[in-house]
C-alpha cells in the first residue's frame, strides 16, 4: 500500500503551510499593501495538488485491496451532495458500500454534504482549476485590531462604532470630513476588512490599520475562502481520514 508516500506528502505540505503562515504574519504592512499575490502562486497550486494526490493514493488502495480490482484509472470521489457521491463510488469503486460498508461511510463523511468543515470539493476544484486552467488570483484582505481615522480618530477594540451627523478633523492637515450626514449613519464593526472600512467611509477620510494584518483568499464557484484556513483544515481532516481509512484495510485484508 501507499502509506509511506502518504505519509511523506503529508509531511511536505505541512512544511509548505508553515511556511505560508509565516510569509503572511512576518511581511511588513507596508509591502502587504502593494503586493497582489501574498503567497506564490505555484508554490500554492503544489501544496494542493499533493493534497489531492494523496486522496487519489487513498482511492487505489481502496481499489486494489478492497474492491479487488487492477489496471483501472481512479480518482478519489467527491461531490456536492449524496446522489452524485453514490454514483461516483460506484464508477471509482463498484460495490464498495456492499464489499465494506464502513469505508464507504468514512469517504461519505469527509463529502461537503456530510461534515461541517466543508474542505473536500473546494479543494479537489481549486486542484483541477488551477492544473487545467491557470495559476488563478488571490485576493488580498488587509484587516487590524482597529483603524485610526483622519490621523488622530481611533476606532479599535469595540464591537462597532456607529457615527452620525459628526466631523472628523485630520489632526496633520485640519482637513474636516462629514459622516453620517442625512440621517445615514457610519458604522465601523469589529473584525471589518480594510476595503468593507473604506466602502463605508466613501474613502473620503484617511484610514490607517492598527496592528495591521492580512490574509490571502481565494474564490471557487463565487464563494470565497481564506486560503491558510481551508489548508491548515484540510490536512487535519486529511490526517485523521487516513489514519482510519488505513485502520480499516489492514481490518478487512487480516
Amino acid at each position: 500500500m501507499r502509506v509511506n508516500d502518504i505519509d511523506d506528502l503529508i509531511q511536505k505540505i505541512e512544511c509548505e503551510i508553515n511556511t505560508f503562515h509565516i510569509t503572511v504574519e512576518g511581511t511588513d504592512m507596508q509591502i502587504l499593501e502593494i503586493k497582489d499575490n501574498i503567497l506564490n502562486r505555484v508554490d500554492v497550486k503544489n501544496v494542493f495538488e499533493n493534497i489531492r494526490s494523496i486522496l487519489d493514493y487513498c482511492a487505489l488502495d481502496i481499489f486494489e485491496n478492497i474492491s479487488k480490482g487492477s489496471n483501472k484509472r481512479i480518482y478519489f470521489p467527491y461531490a456536492k451532495n449524496r446522489k452524485n457521491f453514490v454514483e461516483n463510488v460506484k464508477g471509482n469503486f463498484g460495490k464498495l458500500k456492499e464489499n465494506n460498508l464502513n469505508i464507504f461511510s468514512l469517504v461519505e463523511s469527509i463529502q461537503d454534504f456530510a461534515c461541517q468543515n466543508k474542505w473536500l470539493y473546494t479543494v479537489c476544484k481549486f486542484t483541477n482549476e488551477r492544473k487545467h486552467d491557470s495559476l488563478g488570483k488571490q485576493h488580498k484582505e488587509i484587516y487590524g485590531s482597529g483603524y485610526e481615522l483622519g490621523g488622530g480618530f481611533r476606532v479599535e477594540n469595540s464591537k462597532n462604532v456607529h457615527f452620525r451627523d459628526c466631523n472628523i478633523i485630520n489632526a496633520t492637515t485640519g482637513e474636516v470630513t462629514s459622516l453620517g450626514k442625512d440621517g445615514n449613519s457610519v458604522t465601523i464593526k469589529e473584525g471589518m476588512l480594510l476595503h468593507e472600512v473604506e466602502e463605508q467611509l466613501n474613502k473620503s477620510i484617511q484610514i490607517e490599520v492598527i496592528n495591521g494584518k492580512a490574509r490571502s483568499v481565494i474564490v471557487v464557484e463565487n464563494d470565497r475562502y481564506d486560503l491558510l484556513n481551508l489548508l491548515d483544515t484540510a490536512i487535519s481532516e486529511l490526517k485523521r481520514f487516513v489514519c482510519q481509512l488505513y485502520l480499516l484495510i489492514e481490518q478487512q485484508i487480516k
